[in-house]
């Protein structure tokens, strides 16, 4: 399976995925097969690129700001806020124009 893991970071995740196995077998659990089987095999993955394409960042940071925003305005102090924004909107057309 491809782990998506960069090349410049394999060494790390391998040293990482060691480290926790080693720690598993230091404490005599009892497994049922090869701790082995839990570090990640990179043998044949290709290379993944660390940057992701800008349309993708952009997309998702859109995304979260919509999710930011709507979390935002659905508190009950936004909702008031956004209440008086517009009462005041209302008012200041009904004002004189200022000289």
């Amino acid at each position: 399976a491809h782990t998506g893991v960069p090349e410049a970071e394999r060494e790390w995740v391998l040293a990482r995925s060691r480290a926790l196995v080693d720690g598993l077998a230091d404490r005599g659990y009892d497994v049922v097969g090869s701790l082995d089987e839990l570090l990640p095999d990179f043998t044949g993955e290709p290379d993944t690129d660390p940057e992701p394409p800008a349309d993708d960042v952009l997309d998702s940071a859109v995304d979260a700001l919509a999710v930011l925003l709507t979390e935002r305005l659905s508190t009950p102090r936004a909702r008031a806020a956004a209440r008086v924004r517009r009462l005041a909107r209302r008012a200041q057309a009904h004002l004189p124009a200022r000289s």
